[in-house]
């Protein structure tokens, strides 16, 4: 996808820079109703991030839950509950 200059005279070559900017356009933000790639990737990164958010908030509800339960385990051996 990248440009590369002519040597044609400057009113040739700045058409064909605004065509090729034109096109490339279409391809990075889509067309028409088209996604694009920096909205398609824009969305993917937001996606990823979301489900590590997730991921993160169940590790420490689930972690919170193990270290709850490992200290009710050690309050019962050392038998430190009140009777």
């Amino acid at each position: 996808m990248a440009y590369e200059r002519g040597a044609a005279s400057t009113d040739v070559e700045l058409a064909r820079t605004q065509s090729w900017i034109e096109g490339a356009d279409k391809d990075l933000y889509g067309h028409n109703g088209d996604v694009g790639v920096i909205r398609e990737h824009r969305a993917d990164r937001t996606e990823r991030q979301t489900t590590l958010r997730i991921i993160k908030g169940a590790a420490v509800v689930c972690g919170g839950g193990g270290l709850v339960s490992i200290l009710h385990l050690l309050v019962e051996i050392f038998h430190l509950a009140p009777k």
